[in-house]
């Protein structure tokens, strides 16, 4: 299911058992794997899928950084799934990626862009 990068993407972030590719007008969040297959099976949320999103539905980023587990990247949106407060419901929403353990700069570069963009059109 993981696809090679669209050549259209000018960032690409890689995190556990997918990727965010974001575009001039969407964002792409990809997911699957080794690490989708093990969710899926585990049935905690979704591990393979590919959702668009145009950015211009989007109305907020949010990093959730907790201490014992990893960060996670959630986007909210008309009709994205609620926060519901448990890591895993949250962590594995369509809506959202759990971040690299190791290298986080990509994610916190896709916030400040998408900031920016939402910033505009407010």
């Amino acid at each position: 299911m993981l696809r090679a990068t669209a050549g259209e993407a000018t960032l690409v972030a890689c995190g556990l058992g997918g990727r965010l590719e974001l575009s001039r007008n969407q964002l792409r969040i990809i997911k699957g794997g080794t690490w989708g297959h093990f969710v899926e099976a585990l049935h905690l949320g979704y591990g393979m899928m590919e959702k668009r999103i145009f950015l211009d539905q989007i109305s907020a980023v949010e990093i959730v950084k907790l201490i014992i587990a990893p960060d996670f990247i959630r986007f909210s949106y008309n009709g994205s799934p609620p926060v519901t407060g448990h890591y895993l419901g949250d962590a594995f929403a369509e809506n959202a990626l759990i971040m690299n353990p190791f290298d986080q700069r990509k994610f916190y570069a896709l916030k400040d862009r998408m900031d920016q963009l939402i910033t505009r059109k407010t």
